[in-house]
Parts: structure tokens; C-alpha cells; sequence
């Protein structure tokens, strides 16, 4: 007769519980609960799409996750975007949503715009002007998935 040991995980599923490690359990609350911080650099149109997702905006860098940057970002801004940015507490994620603050736009030949990238380190990237619901989703999705992945290698 042989004797099979068992883990506890094995036994708390046979026993119906849905058990999960601390790691995954806290990926998927931060990847559903995530509150976005915007910061418009131009028009408000890429603001007006976010809030159409379903993303509720959090108006202080200490109680955001996310920071949403949309328009052009003059050399200027730049600084006061680093500052936001540090302020938010860790872990931190971005997003560059619209053309022109994926890649400066109408203004990408101008002396007095930054590149958002340089500035800050950017996980998704959503193109367009303004971004439709598809691109919106893609990149709501796309940032669940970074956040999935970078609290699982943790």
C-alpha cells in the first residue's frame, strides 16, 4: 500500500476553498483597483476617453497607482511631471495615452517639447487622437498584464 502526502493547498482545493498565494491575491486586487492620476498637457479629449473606460481619476500623486499622461509635454512641465511622479507611492505605473504624448505629435519637430519617456519610465502606450474604446481597452489590458507580471517576479 502506498501512502501519498498531500499539501495543504491540494486539501483546501479538494475541500471546495479557492486558494491562492499572498503574491497572486495581491497582483489581482492591484491590477482591478488601480486609481489613475491624469495629467493633461493639451487638450482634454484623452481625458474625456478615460473616463469613458470606467478609469475613476484620482486628483493627488499620493493616492494614485497610475499616472496618465496625455498631450504634449513641454520642457517646462517636465519637471513638475517628474515631481508628480515621485511623489506617487510605490508601486507606480504610466501611461502614455494619445498621440502626441506618445510621440510629441504635431509638435514632434519642436524644440520646446519632451519626450515623456525620457522623463518618466513608461509602461503602456496608447496611440491615437484620441484614443478610441478598442485602443483604450488594448491598453487597460496591456497595463493589467504589466502590473500581473511585475508583482508575480517580484
Amino acid at each position: 500500500m502506498e501512502i501519498k502526502e498531500i499539501d495543504w493547498l491540494d486539501q483546501m482545493r479538494q475541500q471546495g476553498f479557492a486558494a491562492i498565494t499572498l503574491r497572486v491575491f495581491a497582483a489581482w486586487v492591484q491590477e482591478n483597483a488601480a486609481a489613475a492620476m491624469p495629467v493633461s498637457m493639451g487638450c482634454c479629449s484623452c481625458f474625456g476617453q478615460l473616463q469613458q473606460v470606467g478609469v475613476a481619476p484620482v486628483f493627488n500623486p499620493h493616492h494614485a497607482d497610475v499616472l496618465v499622461v496625455s498631450g504634449a509635454l513641454s520642457n517646462k512641465a517636465a519637471f513638475v511631471l517628474r515631481r508628480i511622479y515621485d511623489q506617487m507611492p510605490s508601486p507606480k505605473y504610466v501611461i502614455a495615452m494619445g498621440t502626441c504624448a506618445v510621440n510629441k505629435g504635431l509638435f514632434a519637430h519642436s524644440y520646446a517639447v519632451a519626450d515623456v519617456a525620457d522623463i518618466v519610465p513608461v509602461d503602456v502606450f496608447i496611440p491615437g487622437c484620441p484614443p478610441g474604446a478598442k485602443e483604450m481597452t488594448e491598453g487597460i489590458r496591456a497595463l493589467r498584464r504589466v502590473i500581473r507580471d511585475k508583482i508575480r517576479n517580484v
